[in-house]
């Protein structure tokens, strides 16, 4: 395992300090699948991925909820715009795009790590993911 460069800052909305360490694992200490089946995945809004295997299995990951609070901060976010400028707005402004950049990227995450953790007990060595393009276009 190669450590990557630690860096630390300071996030003055929280009052918090962050710190960040890339970390490089060794191919040979990876762990490979028991069998050499393969998954497709579908990626979505509103269903965030859906994913068949050659197992026959089938996962569905609904997004309809996070999108959901994603707008409604998004709304509470133009709500504060519009209401004029101010310090306390601009920090609640501020505080509501990281918890939404948050929330979306802790929600990827979880769905990806839940997702690759079925695939690999079901021994799916390759994964297929659909075109992008219309959904990174549309959404």
């Amino acid at each position: 395992m190669k450590q990557g460069r630690l860096s630390i800052h300071f996030d003055a909305i929280s009052g918090q300090y962050c710190v960040h360490q890339p970390v490089t694992i060794d191919e040979t200490q990876l762990e490979t699948p028991l069998a050499d089946e393969s998954a497709a995945l579908d990626i979505g809004t509103n269903i965030l991925v859906a994913c068949t295997t050659t197992t026959g299995r089938q996962y569905l990951y609904d997004g309809l909820d996070l999108f959901e609070r994603f707008r409604e901060t998004t709304e509470e976010t133009a709500r504060l715009t519009t209401a004029g400028p101010g310090q306390s707005s601009s920090r609640r402004i501020r505080e509501l795009y990281r918890r939404r950049t948050r929330r979306r990227d802790h929600a990827q995450n979880t769905l990806c790590r839940d997702l690759v953790d079925r695939l690999h007990d079901e021994g799916v060595s390759a994964i297929y993911v659909g075109d992008l393009t219309d959904v990174l276009e549309t959404h």
